[in-house]
């Protein structure tokens, strides 16, 4: 049986054969381990192999293929969820939708579209998915904005979010927030 570790080091290499040239790609590997430290502080400026602004211009300037990332990733997870089987019962999938706000504060005129008051909180408000599959637990498999009164409510946003699972059943889909859906 592989270790996680195996399938850890296979889904990096994939990803740095993905960087369009071999700065991106060291740029990436220097953002990895940073976050592979574990030292609570991945921060640009910690990093011993690429500079800061090095590493801001690789996340906020270069076209690197995002979705292709995004991609690979999804598949490495997907192909681990479906060797998971426990003894027993088969797992649930459980689709868990969050309703997070990001605080703004000042004047964003690009962006005052996106910028709404919701339960007494202006800033960006996303709606994050999650899944949960036995004792795996995978963080922001999608999101969306929304963009508040006006538009869809909440309930049709994540359900739009929901159907980026290819689930042959919609009985094994779960929505649970930290408030119901229906408040919204």
């Amino acid at each position: 049986m592989e270790t996680i570790l195996v399938h850890a080091q296979a889904l990096v290499y994939s990803l740095l054969d993905l960087m369009p040239s071999p700065y991106q790609r060291d740029s990436l590997q220097a953002l990895l381990g940073l976050f592979l430290e574990a030292k609570g502080h991945p921060l640009p400026q910690q990093s011993q192999i690429k500079s800061a602004a090095a590493l801001s211009r690789f996340l906020n300037k270069y076209d690197w293929p995002t979705r292709q990332v995004v991609r690979q990733v999804r598949k490495a997870i997907v192909a681990e969820l479906l060797k998971y089987s426990p003894r027993g019962r088969r797992p649930w999938l459980q689709v868990i939708v969050d309703l997070t706000t990001l605080e703004k504060r000042g004047k964003f005129k690009p962006f005052d579209y996106l910028i709404h008051i919701l339960q007494g909180k202006r800033g960006l408000h996303l709606l994050v998915l999650y899944l949960v599959v036995g004792q795996f637990r995978v963080p922001s498999w999608g999101f969306r904005v929304w963009r508040g009164k006006g538009t869809r409510r909440v309930v049709e946003t994540s359900r739009s979010i929901g159907t980026s699972i290819n689930c042959k059943s919609s009985s094994a889909i779960t929505y649970v927030t930290t408030k119901t859906l229906r408040e919204y």
